[in-house]
């Protein structure tokens, strides 16, 4: 583990950038956003994640690469939401009409604290007040990044609030597994019968269709068929992208699995599996949005905690 100073804040605060390393995998994680800057495995020459050399790129055109996007990741239309029987307006930072990751001032804009580290992690804390952005409730947040066998990096977020609240947290990276100029020699596998609609500010309109009628969109073709098991299913929603076929093969992988694999190098990015959430710890107000692909939610004294794993390997 290493602790290096990566850049200073506009109001003079010390950006801190942190590597760990452990079983042939090395993560490099910056206080900024509590992003993830670079990821790397063992023989393989580039980093498996979009990111910036420099600091200055991060505060313009990259605020959420490798961030974490909070309070509440994704959007919500008008900047509306119920909690607590009461509708609350929120910013609206996106279009100049929805909420986005959480506001012009969401978690990805904040520098957070490095609280504890070893050789393979390292844990940061973030204190968010009571109204910003429109959030009721002070809530404090912790998130460990902790390299483990496999390899695979794992992320555990925690929360605390004093008042019922939205939180709805997620890991931004951007993934690109054989260091080329784009994706398109990427594959995606998802477990699915089908996906989020979404309207033309890419606000979910509540309807879930089936894979098939995604295949007029030339950016993704799916080879999906329907589970043979499952109770359980991920759901995805993207706008349409100017990039070759991601194909989508479901069968051999578990319920609610999704696999990115790079068809140069033929490595997989592998989330674990994904266990739906219908209620959320006391405090909080479960996300309308469901759970984060490849997140679990667990609960335990009245405190938030989620895990993701991620894990680069060979096929």
């Amino acid at each position: 583990m290493s602790s290096s100073t990566f850049g200073t804040m506009p109001d003079g605060e010390t950006v801190t950038r942190t590597v760990i390393s452990g079983h042939g995998l090395t993560a490099s994680i910056v206080s900024f956003g509590a992003r993830v800057q670079d990821l790397r495995l063992d023989g393989v020459p580039h980093s498996l994640v979009l990111g910036f050399p420099e600091f200055e790129p991060y505060l313009t055109e990259g605020k959420h690469f490798g961030a974490i996007a909070g309070r509440f990741a994704n959007r919500i239309n008008q900047g509306r939401a119920p909690i607590n029987g009461e509708t609350v307006q929120l910013d609206r930072n996106f279009m100049g009409k929805h909420l986005l990751h959480g506001g012009a001032k969401g978690t990805a804009t904040k520098n957070w604290t490095v609280s504890a580290t070893t050789p393979d992690s390292v844990t940061l804390t973030l204190s968010l007040p009571d109204g910003e952005m429109g959030f009721p409730g002070n809530l404090d947040l912790s998130l460990t990044y902790r390299i483990l066998a496999g390899p695979s990096l794992q992320m555990v977020f925690a929360g605390k609030t004093d008042k019922p609240t939205l939180c709805n947290l997620a890991q931004h990276s951007y993934f690109n597994l054989d260091g080329s100029g784009d994706i398109r020699n990427h594959e995606l596998t998802i477990l699915a019968r089908g996906y989020t609609v979404v309207d033309a500010d890419a606000i979910p309109t509540g309807e879930t269709a089936p894979w098939q009628a995604r295949s007029s969109i030339s950016a993704i073709r799916c080879g999906l068929t329907t589970p043979r098991s499952s109770k359980r299913s991920t759901t995805i929603s993207s706008s349409p992208m100017p990039a070759s076929p991601i194909r989508c093969w479901p069968r051999g992988f578990p319920a609610g699995a999704s696999r990115w694999r790079s068809a140069r190098p033929n490595r997989v990015f592998r989330p674990m599996p994904a266990r739906n959430c219908t209620s959320a710890p006391r405090g909080l107000a479960a996300s309308p949005m469901g759970p984060m692909r490849g997140s679990r939610w667990n609960r335990s004294c009245g405190r938030m905690r989620r895990t993701m794993r991620t894990s680069p390997r060979r096929f």
